[in-house]
């Protein structure tokens, strides 16, 4: 699989190989130094004393360990338990591993798809600077999403680098981490379909492994823990469904894409075409990003549930700015100060108000998150048409490549 620009030699001016190598422990030490842990539920948050519960925590009740759906997700809960440490402490450092993982593994995704070192680091940047993706762990460490994206990202690069029988077991695990990972494989499952010399026998005994072991595996963990509560998926999606129609959740909605995605919707909106043209070229993308927008209606909390479609935004940002040429340094500082911006990076989250004004408009009492999104939308409006202004003069938004 290869990028617009593949078997082109990196321009020089490129970073140098060590330090675009060094680029995710230094966001990831960089973003947990500047995050403060959140103080609801005494760093727990919402849904982690459930978590908490799981990994054995003292403070909460047995009965919290067996609240579904949180219950079935046990992998990251059973590795907190195994550390020497404090819960809360134990789920920091599993989240800054699973940071650290994440970025690693985006960079090699990168690397593989043949985009160069500086375009490399630019996508990391991308990525790290969206709240979910790093930073949430830190400010709410007793969650689970961080691993979950790194298990995501773990079939991306095992697919691209065509180990499929390797994907298997990685679902497979996944599904101890929670139920939505068997469906990234059919990321997998496209790609394995599309190589020369499949036959429809072959495609058909993959996409069963990819569907039965995942499985098997969902089964006997629910089997074998008996929730508080019965608890049913199509029923939460049916619900989740029924709140993204309520009158005037709309604009909520608008605002938890941009709490979810930053700058990234506006930015692939200059040239729609190159973003089409790559997902066309590469299906496994396509259903990677299909599988990312069924996701959005699994919970309520949509601006988090981006995470899914996070990493075929930024390889197709990556991907526009190749086909852009090599972006300035003045319009690229200004592109990731307001994506970090969007992020709350450098900037006090404050108290659990503001945090939902700010970030998950859904759960954001009355009208209290309009500043927050009037304000970004007319950010994102000026800085939008000057960069198609500088496009329609011939002078895009980044340097030419010599």
């Amino acid at each position: 699989m290869h990028s617009a620009h593949a078997g082109q030699d990196a321009p020089c001016g490129d970073p140098p190989r060590l330090l675009v190598g060094l680029l995710p422990l230094l966001f990831t030490t960089l973003i947990c130094w500047t995050t403060p842990l959140t103080r609801y539920g005494d760093g727990y948050d919402s849904d982690g004393k459930f978590y908490a519960a799981m990994a054995g925590d003292p403070l909460f009740s047995c009965e919290y360990s067996r609240a579904a759906p949180w219950c079935f997700r046990i992998l990251t809960p059973w590795l907190a338990s195994l550390l020497p440490l404090q819960t809360l402490d134990a789920f920091r450092v599993i989240g800054f591993a699973a940071g650290w993982l994440s970025l690693t593994l985006l960079l090699w995704i990168l690397r593989r798809l043949e985009f160069d070192e500086r375009l490399s680091a630019i996508g990391l940047a991308l990525y790290a600077a969206v709240f979910w993706s790093v930073k949430f762990s830190f400010r709410s460490p007793a969650y689970i999403d961080s691993l979950t994206q790194s298990f995501l990202l773990a079939i991306v690069l095992l697919t691209l680098g065509r180990r499929y029988l390797a994907v298997v077991m990685v679902v497979a695990v996944g599904a101890l981490q929670k139920e939505s990972v068997p469906l990234f494989g059919l990321f997998a499952l496209v790609s394995y379909a599309g190589q020369e010399g499949r036959t429809g026998r072959r495609v058909l005994a993959y996409a069963i492994c990819l569907i039965v072991l995942p499985l098997l595996v969902l089964v006997s963990v629910r089997a074998s823990i008996q929730p508080i509560r019965q608890y049913s998926t199509a029923g939460a999606v049916l619900e989740s469904l029924s709140l993204a129609v309520t009158p005037g959740m709309l604009p909520r909605l608008v605002h938890a894409a941009l709490s979810g995605l930053g700058i990234l919707p506006a930015l692939l909106l200059l040239r729609p075409a190159a973003s089409l043209g790559f997902l066309l070229r590469h299906r496994e993308w396509l259903a990677l990003a299909g599988v990312g927008l069924v996701l959005l209606f699994g919970g309520r909390d949509r601006s988090r549930l981006f995470l899914y479609v996070l990493p075929v935004a930024v390889v197709l940002a990556v991907n526009l700015l190749a086909v852009l040429g090599r972006p300035g340094r003045i319009w690229l500082a200004v592109t990731l100060v307001i994506h970090a911006a969007i992020g709350r990076h450098r900037w006090r989250i404050g108290w659990q108000e503001e945090y939902l004004a700010s970030l998950v408009p859904e759960h954001s009492p009355g009208l209290s998150y309009v500043p927050n999104l009037v304000g970004t939308a007319l950010v994102l409006t000026v800085w939008f048409f000057a960069s198609r202004r500088l496009l329609a003069a011939g002078r895009p938004p980044g340097e030419r490549a010599s």
